[in-house]
């Protein structure tokens, strides 16, 4: 574990951007520079060379979009998918769920791993993990001659998730260069689909993210390299490669990290986060703490592992507009990426994009430099969005505007999704804008959606690689029960919530972590009986029929009935986290003022219905001045829009409160 004095630093990297956020002991240092997708490593160095930590000791801590994009482009390593005999095209069948219900001719479910990487075993287990039938030498030595040229291997036996030495037996049948998952260790939990495909993916990104943090720790010796998991807790990097399938969501994790911060120091009981980037938009939900969820997917596949329940579309503000043969406007998902990016950046981009349309109604003044140094052509984006005006008959303004409130929509059914389809009306939330392209939009997005406070973060351009840094090192171990509840020896239960604790005390241990700085909390995840999904219950060894009863009144808040059926703990859950004490630290940082008091406002103009004049501010230099829209606020990662009918103040600590006028 890095010791505290030294430099912590959080890296984001994102599709357009790269972010950095290090905070000193007198100010906070953020810096953008554009992404290298062919080697996201290259970004990473350059940012820290401009921030004069390549050769320094430090703790780097690393929100990763590699084994996200390997699942998502299908460039993840090749697998060999290992199961029980007559089950070797589980991951192929699935749930038989239709994806386009009302299709005549849907399109074939993809089949992750291919027919002949399938291999299959004489090799059964009972519901209690037993061998029913074992393989013998002779099946053995089949399999370890199927698997001699393997590059990863993936092993799922039926019940395998509570026979953790039956799949060992097999994994020893793989050769050495080969990377093995085995399902007992990536997911213990029942549903063979899911923990397959969860084993699947583990495997088919584990070597890819290896290769990636070897490359880059080689690069950073010097360097305590981390890296955020998708629940919003961190691991070392040198154990990253075991739990790739826990860092699908790695980035967007970051944001909610310093979300949840944010909400427990304002004392906000829901709060939905709107993370607007260059090429997606993420939005999500905390209750105090980020929502999670195992019932999220990573493009058309279940990935049952705890994660942040963060809803992601492609509409950011590189998003790219197009024009369809029947006339209409198409906002995403394709982007403009970091090269050539939109217009605006004058690096080759023709295709108008949102940020272009915003650089033509005014919202980005023409003498703001994008993402700090990067100069802004007008001239550009006005062409940009001039060939989409012209394809559908409308002026320049009248283009742009639809580019936006297009966006909007599509940003506002999204953060539906978190709220008003999880039983949350908005309207009883604040909106938590970040991300490079948010506070241009936050406003809108509140109209829309009838909230009344929107709050905007200080740094809100980096703000994830600012949850990086408060975050703290932890584990999850999940693990399934499937007994009805009232038939749990509660002395068996302590037992298991204890053995699950020791495995994450020992892996945060061997981080360096000091064991009495490790604190545990115990979670029951109860259902009615013939349900799938479960809430989360906390448990301190109250008694179990307190727990069924908090169990009711959480289904009926959530869900509006109750039902008349068995309660079953369904599995059991142990959230460890260490407390490295660098949330209170950076809390007494000082906001940034990198401009003379001089230059930190005067007058532009914005289209609304017609050039209006329009005040901006630079936001370092706010201190806690009162604003009144229209106005512009300029920062050094982000620029925020305050329409007309939104007023708000700067606090003391950076944080921009926005209200709608009365």
């Amino acid at each position: 574990m890095s010791t505290p004095d030294l430099p912590v630093v959080g890296v984001d990297t994102g599709g357009t951007f790269t972010d950095f956020y290090l905070p000193t002991a007198t100010e906070i240092c953020t810096l953008k520079v554009l992404s290298t997708p062919d080697d996201p490593g290259r970004a990473i160095v350059q940012g820290l060379r401009q921030l004069g930590l390549v050769d320094r000791p430090c703790v780097i801590i690393h929100g990763t979009t590699v084994g996200t994009n390997a699942v998502l482009e299908g460039k993840g390593a090749r697998v060999h998918y290992v199961s029980s005999q007559g089950f070797g095209d589980v991951l192929k069948l699935g749930r038989q769920q239709r994806q386009q219900v009302y299709a005549l001719h849907p399109e074939a479910r993809a089949n992750p791993v291919a027919a002949e990487d399938c291999l299959e075993i004489n090799a059964r287990l009972d519901a209690q993990g037993a061998w029913l039938t074992a393989p013998n030498d002779a099946e053995l030595a089949h399999l370890a001659q199927q698997l001699a040229s393997a590059e990863a291997v993936a092993i799922n036996l039926i019940h395998g998730w509570c026979a953790p030495e039956a799949e060992a037996l097999l994994a020893q049948q793989a050769p050495a260069h080969a990377y093995v998952a085995m399902s007992h260790a990536v997911l213990p939990e029942a549903g063979e689909y899911e923990r397959g495909i969860a084993t699947w993916l583990q495997a088919s990104t584990g070597p890819v993210l290896s290769r990636y943090l070897d490359k880059l720790h080689a690069t950073l010796a010097q360097a305590d390299l981390r890296v955020m998991q998708s629940d919003g807790l961190t691991l070392a990097a040198a154990q990253a490669a075991e739990r790739a399938v826990r860092l699908l969501l790695s980035g967007p994790a970051g944001g909610t990290a310093a979300a949840a911060d944010l909400a427990q120091r304002y004392g906000i009981e829901q709060l939905l986060t709107f993370d607007m980037g260059g090429t997606s938009s993420d939005v999500a939900l905390v209750e105090g703490q980020p929502v999670l969820t195992q019932e999220a997917s990573m493009g058309p596949w279940p990935v049952a592992v705890p994660m942040v329940d963060i809803h992601t579309i492609g509409a950011g503000g590189g998003s790219l507009v197009s024009v369809d043969s029947g006339g209409l406007m198409q906002v995403g998902p394709e982007s403009a990426g970091a090269m050539p990016g939109p217009a605006c950046y004058g690096r080759g981009g023709q295709r108008a994009t949102v940020t272009d349309a915003h650089v033509v109604l005014g919202r980005i003044p023409k003498h703001v430099a994008l993402a700090g140094d990067l100069p802004l052509d007008r001239e550009a984006a006005m062409a940009a969005v001039q060939s989409v005006a012209d394809a559908m008959g409308l002026s320049l303004e009248a283009a742009a505007e639809g580019v936006i409130r297009l966006a909007n929509e599509q940003m506002s059914r999204a953060l539906r999704v978190v709220s008003a389809d999880r039983g949350r009306n908005p309207a009883d939330c604040v909106l938590l804008s970040f991300g490079g392209a948010g506070g241009l939009h936050a406003c809108e997005l509140a109209d829309l959606l009838g909230i009344q406070q929107v709050m905007v973060a200080p740094h809100a351009g980096v703000l994830s690689a600012m949850g990086m840094t408060v975050a703290q090192p932890g584990r999850r171990q999940v693990r399934s029960v499937l007994e009805l509840l009232t038939a749990v020896d509660k002395h068996k239960l302590s037992t298991d919530f204890s053995t699950l604790s020791t495995q994450s005390s020992q892996e945060l241990m061997a981080e360096g972590v000091n064991e009495a700085d490790i604190q545990h909390h115990h979670v029951l995840g109860l259902r009615y009986q013939g349900q799938k999904s479960v809430l989360a219950v906390n448990w301190q060894g109250q008694a179990l029929v307190e727990c069924e009863a908090e169990f009711t009144a959480l289904h009926q808040a959530r869900y509006g009935y109750t039902l008349a059926r068995g309660v079953e703990l369904a599995e059991i859950e142990v959230m460890s986290q260490v407390d490295t004490g660098r949330e209170a630290k950076q809390r007494q940082v000082p906001p940034t003022n990198v401009w003379p008091i001089a230059s930190c406002e005067g007058e532009t103009e914005v289209w609304q219905q017609s050039l209006s004049p329009c005040a901006y501010y630079r936001r370092e230099a706010l201190n806690q001045k009162s604003l009144s829209g229209p106005a512009i606020v300029i920062g050094v990662d982000t620029t925020l829009f305050i329409p007309e009918q939104w007023q708000g103040a700067q606090d003391e600590h950076g944080v921009l409160m926005l209200q709608r006028k009365r």
